[in-house]
């Protein structure tokens, strides 16, 4: 039996995966999406990479009320001397 190329297995699952997969940097910027993404948001690939992930939020007010409650999680879990300095003005 042939050895499975991992990278060509990973490509073809997030490529085929029928849930939206984002993929961001530490800068909340968009790297990657998948074809499910790029439909459910409605954006061809060259307007959605490299973009903010704000663009995926339908407010202000609603991008910033998602990134208070993800620090609080951090927050909650992290060792007292973890640091994650996105989540930082």
């Amino acid at each position: 039996m042939a050895a499975l190329n991992e990278d060509l297995v990973f490509k073809a699952l997030y490529e085929t995966f029928p849930d939206p997969v984002i993929i961001i940097d530490a800068e909340r910027i968009i790297r990657s999406a998948n074809n499910a993404a790029l439909r459910q948001f409605g954006y061809p690939s060259a307007e959605f990479i490299d973009r903010s992930v704000r663009l995926i939020y339908a407010t202000d007010a609603e991008y910033a009320k998602r990134l208070q409650n993800r620090a609080a999680r951090v927050d909650e879990t992290a060792p007292p001397d973890f640091e994650l300095s996105l989540y930082q003005a």
